[in-house]
């Protein structure tokens, strides 16, 4: 499984050229952001926000994969203390299939 920390990284790399080409352009840019500062204070504030809600979801996703790989290296008996939120489902199925004694996922399933 991919690890998110990966994306994490990439999302950081991004944000600091983005930063250093805004710093590049500082005067030009401010200069336009000042025709108008109330619309570009809102488009920056979601934009803000729409960063953050990204990094928050790729987050969210560090206990499914911890959850995922212990699953596959732990095989047919497998207990979960926590089971995953947004696996849940998943979660489920494959201890209804434990219970059954089917525990081995297929292609097909």
């Amino acid at each position: 499984m991919t690890n998110p920390q990966r994306f994490i990284n990439r999302v950081i790399l991004f944000l600091l050229l983005a930063g250093i080409v805004v710093g590049a352009m500082y005067e030009i840019i401010w200069r336009a952001f000042m025709h108008n500062p109330a619309l570009n204070g809102l488009i920056l504030g979601v934009l803000l926000l729409g960063i953050l809600y990204a990094v928050r979801r790729i987050l969210q996703l560090k206990p499914e994969v911890r959850w995922i790989e212990a699953f596959q290296t732990s095989g047919a008996s497998f207990a979960v203390e926590t089971p995953p939120r947004l696996l849940a489902p998943v979660a489920g199925a494959l201890g209804e299939r434990e219970r059954r004694g089917r525990a081995s996922l297929s292609a097909l399933s």
